[in-house]
Protein backbone atom coordinates (compact mmCIF):
# COMPACT_ATOMS: atom_id res chain seq x y z
CA UNK A 1 0.00 0.00 0.00
CA UNK A 2 1.63 3.23 -1.32
CA UNK A 3 1.02 6.45 0.60
CA UNK A 4 1.08 5.18 3.96
CA UNK A 5 2.59 2.47 5.84
CA UNK A 6 -0.67 1.30 6.96
CA UNK A 7 0.09 -1.25 9.95
CA UNK A 8 3.06 0.63 11.42
CA UNK A 9 1.41 3.71 11.33
CA UNK A 10 -1.33 2.18 13.56
CA UNK A 11 0.94 0.75 15.94
CA UNK A 12 2.11 3.92 16.14
CA UNK A 13 -0.99 5.40 17.37
CA UNK A 14 -1.23 3.04 19.84
CA UNK A 15 2.53 3.49 21.81
CA UNK A 16 1.17 6.86 23.70
CA UNK A 17 1.16 7.13 27.13
CA UNK A 18 -2.14 8.32 28.98
CA UNK A 19 -0.17 11.55 29.72
CA UNK A 20 1.27 11.85 26.49
CA UNK A 21 -2.14 12.05 25.15
CA UNK A 22 -2.95 14.36 28.07
CA UNK A 23 -0.61 16.54 27.22
CA UNK A 24 -1.30 16.34 23.50
CA UNK A 25 -4.78 17.10 23.95
CA UNK A 26 -4.05 20.27 26.29
CA UNK A 27 -1.86 21.73 23.69
CA UNK A 28 -4.47 20.91 21.08
CA UNK A 29 -6.98 22.33 23.25
CA UNK A 30 -4.74 25.72 23.59
CA UNK A 31 -4.04 25.68 20.04
CA UNK A 32 -7.83 25.98 19.00
CA UNK A 33 -8.55 28.39 21.07
CA UNK A 34 -5.74 30.90 21.30
CA UNK A 35 -4.34 30.21 17.49
CA UNK A 36 -0.47 29.68 19.63
CA UNK A 37 1.27 27.08 21.36
CA UNK A 38 0.96 26.66 24.84
CA UNK A 39 4.66 27.38 26.98
CA UNK A 40 5.70 24.52 29.76
CA UNK A 41 4.24 27.27 32.34
CA UNK A 42 0.70 27.28 30.53
CA UNK A 43 0.40 23.11 30.73
CA UNK A 44 1.93 23.18 33.97
CA UNK A 45 -0.82 24.99 35.19
CA UNK A 46 -2.93 23.14 33.33
CA UNK A 47 -2.25 19.68 33.82
CA UNK A 48 -1.54 20.01 37.54
CA UNK A 49 2.21 18.26 37.27
CA UNK A 50 5.70 19.19 37.58
CA UNK A 51 7.22 20.97 34.53
CA UNK A 52 10.04 18.50 34.52
CA UNK A 53 7.80 15.87 33.61
CA UNK A 54 6.32 18.33 31.00
CA UNK A 55 9.84 18.75 29.62
CA UNK A 56 10.54 15.24 29.28
CA UNK A 57 7.36 14.12 28.13
CA UNK A 58 7.40 16.78 25.26
CA UNK A 59 10.51 15.78 24.38
CA UNK A 60 9.18 11.91 23.93
CA UNK A 61 6.49 13.27 21.41
CA UNK A 62 9.19 14.94 19.65
CA UNK A 63 11.09 11.53 19.22
CA UNK A 64 8.02 9.92 17.88
CA UNK A 65 7.18 12.52 15.55
CA UNK A 66 4.07 14.00 16.89
CA UNK A 67 5.37 17.79 17.76
CA UNK A 68 8.38 19.60 16.96
CA UNK A 69 10.19 22.28 19.12
CA UNK A 70 12.48 25.41 17.95
CA UNK A 71 16.11 24.00 19.39
CA UNK A 72 16.97 27.22 20.89
CA UNK A 73 13.61 28.15 23.18
CA UNK A 74 11.77 24.62 22.92
CA UNK A 75 8.89 26.57 21.80
CA UNK A 76 6.73 23.86 19.53
CA UNK A 77 6.12 24.97 16.45
CA UNK A 78 4.38 21.73 14.61
CA UNK A 79 2.10 19.56 16.52
CA UNK A 80 1.45 17.38 13.57
CA UNK A 81 -1.34 18.20 11.63
CA UNK A 82 -1.13 21.89 13.13
CA UNK A 83 1.70 24.40 11.77
CA UNK A 84 2.02 27.04 14.38
CA UNK A 85 4.32 29.20 11.58
CA UNK A 86 2.02 30.67 9.16
CA UNK A 87 2.20 28.65 5.77
CA UNK A 88 0.68 28.68 2.43
CA UNK A 89 -1.29 26.40 3.72
CA UNK A 90 -4.61 27.71 5.84
CA UNK A 91 -7.47 25.94 7.08
CA UNK A 92 -10.22 27.81 8.52
CA UNK A 93 -12.22 25.92 11.15
CA UNK A 94 -16.33 26.40 11.11
CA UNK A 95 -15.48 29.89 9.15
CA UNK A 96 -13.67 31.48 11.79
CA UNK A 97 -10.76 30.42 13.48
CA UNK A 98 -7.70 30.15 11.09
CA UNK A 99 -4.75 27.57 11.52
CA UNK A 100 -2.18 26.47 8.92
CA UNK A 101 -0.54 23.26 7.84
CA UNK A 102 3.21 22.07 6.62
CA UNK A 103 1.76 20.77 3.65
CA UNK A 104 -1.25 19.73 1.76
CA UNK A 105 -1.99 16.70 3.44
CA UNK A 106 -1.49 18.03 6.58
CA UNK A 107 -4.29 20.40 5.97
CA UNK A 108 -6.38 17.52 4.80
CA UNK A 109 -5.94 16.09 8.18
CA UNK A 110 -7.27 19.30 10.48
CA UNK A 111 -10.86 18.47 9.93
CA UNK A 112 -10.83 14.82 11.21
CA UNK A 113 -8.13 15.61 13.93
CA UNK A 114 -11.14 17.87 15.35
CA UNK A 115 -14.12 17.07 13.76
CA UNK A 116 -14.59 19.75 12.56
CA UNK A 117 -16.48 21.85 9.43
CA UNK A 118 -13.50 23.44 7.78
CA UNK A 119 -12.64 25.02 4.15
CA UNK A 120 -8.88 24.14 3.19
CA UNK A 121 -6.88 27.26 1.18
CA UNK A 122 -3.71 26.75 -0.52
CA UNK A 123 -2.26 27.72 -4.11
CA UNK A 124 -1.69 25.44 -6.87
CA UNK A 125 2.17 24.49 -6.52
CA UNK A 126 2.16 24.87 -10.80
CA UNK A 127 0.21 28.26 -11.51
CA UNK A 128 -0.20 29.51 -7.77
CA UNK A 129 -4.45 30.09 -8.53
CA UNK A 130 -6.09 29.53 -5.25
CA UNK A 131 -7.52 26.05 -4.58
CA UNK A 132 -9.97 25.28 -1.48
CA UNK A 133 -11.80 22.58 -0.41
CA UNK A 134 -14.83 22.65 1.90
CA UNK A 135 -15.22 19.96 4.69
CA UNK A 136 -18.17 19.28 5.74
CA UNK A 137 -19.53 16.14 8.44
CA UNK A 138 -16.39 14.57 7.35
CA UNK A 139 -16.81 14.88 3.31
CA UNK A 140 -15.87 17.02 0.93
CA UNK A 141 -18.68 18.75 -0.14
CA UNK A 142 -17.40 21.63 -2.39
CA UNK A 143 -13.67 22.36 -4.28
CA UNK A 144 -12.42 25.01 -6.70
CA UNK A 145 -11.62 23.08 -9.35
CA UNK A 146 -13.35 19.65 -10.81
CA UNK A 147 -9.91 17.53 -10.39
CA UNK A 148 -7.41 18.57 -7.61
CA UNK A 149 -4.39 16.17 -7.33
CA UNK A 150 -1.82 16.43 -4.68
CA UNK A 151 1.93 14.53 -4.33
CA UNK A 152 1.75 11.80 -2.38
CA UNK A 153 4.85 9.81 -1.23
CA UNK A 154 4.77 5.97 -1.91
CA UNK A 155 6.54 5.10 1.30
CA UNK A 156 5.59 7.20 4.52
CA UNK A 157 4.40 6.80 7.85
CA UNK A 158 2.66 9.44 9.54
CA UNK A 159 3.18 12.28 10.41
CA UNK A 160 4.99 13.41 7.09
CA UNK A 161 8.46 13.63 7.53
CA UNK A 162 10.29 17.23 6.84
CA UNK A 163 11.81 15.74 3.31
CA UNK A 164 8.87 15.44 1.93
CA UNK A 165 6.52 18.05 3.36
CA UNK A 166 7.70 20.63 0.94
CA UNK A 167 6.41 18.84 -1.55
CA UNK A 168 2.79 17.56 -0.77
CA UNK A 169 1.22 20.42 -2.48
CA UNK A 170 -2.00 21.19 -4.24
CA UNK A 171 -2.55 21.23 -7.92
CA UNK A 172 -5.48 22.37 -9.92
CA UNK A 173 -5.56 20.17 -12.48
CA UNK A 174 -4.09 16.71 -14.11
CA UNK A 175 -2.30 18.94 -16.42
CA UNK A 176 -0.39 20.90 -13.91
CA UNK A 177 0.87 18.13 -11.48
CA UNK A 178 1.94 15.83 -14.60
CA UNK A 179 3.93 19.16 -15.56
CA UNK A 180 5.13 19.55 -12.00
CA UNK A 181 6.20 15.62 -11.81
CA UNK A 182 7.76 15.89 -15.58
CA UNK A 183 10.48 18.85 -14.22
CA UNK A 184 11.30 16.76 -11.32
CA UNK A 185 12.04 13.91 -12.41
CA UNK A 186 14.08 12.71 -9.28
CA UNK A 187 11.03 12.35 -7.12
CA UNK A 188 9.42 9.36 -9.44
CA UNK A 189 10.38 6.67 -7.37
CA UNK A 190 9.63 8.27 -4.10
CA UNK A 191 5.82 9.39 -4.46
CA UNK A 192 3.29 10.42 -7.36
CA UNK A 193 0.16 12.56 -7.76
CA UNK A 194 -2.54 11.67 -6.52
CA UNK A 195 -6.23 12.93 -7.01
CA UNK A 196 -8.44 14.31 -4.30
CA UNK A 197 -10.81 11.27 -4.19
CA UNK A 198 -8.08 9.22 -4.23
CA UNK A 199 -5.54 10.84 -1.07
CA UNK A 200 -8.72 11.81 0.47
CA UNK A 201 -10.53 8.34 1.81
CA UNK A 202 -6.94 7.20 3.25
CA UNK A 203 -6.14 11.34 5.52
CA UNK A 204 -9.92 10.93 6.83
CA UNK A 205 -9.41 7.48 8.20
CA UNK A 206 -5.89 8.04 9.30
CA UNK A 207 -6.66 10.75 11.25
CA UNK A 208 -10.14 10.34 12.31
CA UNK A 209 -8.55 7.43 14.45
CA UNK A 210 -5.91 9.24 15.92
CA UNK A 211 -8.39 12.77 16.90
CA UNK A 212 -10.22 9.46 18.87
CA UNK A 213 -7.18 8.22 20.69
CA UNK A 214 -5.94 11.43 21.51
CA UNK A 215 -9.21 12.42 22.47
CA UNK A 216 -9.57 15.98 20.67
CA UNK A 217 -12.64 14.62 18.66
Amino acid sequence: MDGYRADRSRQRLYELTAFEKALLRQIFRTVLESGKAPSVTVLHKALQTYRLRIVRTLGKLEQKRRLVRKKETGEIVYVYPVSLLPTEHQVIIEGEKRLFANCGLDALSVPHMFNKNAEIISPCHTCRETVTITVKNGEVVSKSHPRIYVWSPKQIEMPAVAEFSSFMNFFCSEEHIKAWTAENPHLAQKGQGRSLEQEYPRIKDYWTRYGRIVGTR
